[in-house]
């Protein structure tokens, strides 16, 4: 894998009335997938659930990248 395949893209604001997958999340905050759900069984955030489909509340994404998880990683 080339160093340009793993780098995170610039960021783009975060938009708090939008609802941001898992792997756009990440962009954001660079943690696994694990990571996410085990914040989420812990209480720490909670996913909006559409269909089969998991997505992190923006106003939940910017209070992670701005507070942190509580110690929670």
């Amino acid at each position: 894998m080339t160093p340009e395949a793993t780098s995170i893209p610039s960021q783009a604001p975060i938009n708090d009335e939008r609802l941001y997958t898992i792997n756009e999340s990440k962009q954001y905050i660079p943690v696994s997938d694990v990571t996410f759900w085990r914040w989420e069984k812990k209480g720490l955030i909670q996913f909006v659930k559409i269909g089969a489909s998991k997505f992190l509340p923006g106003s939940t994404l910017r209070k992670l990248v701005t507070e942190g998880a509580g110690g929670a990683a």
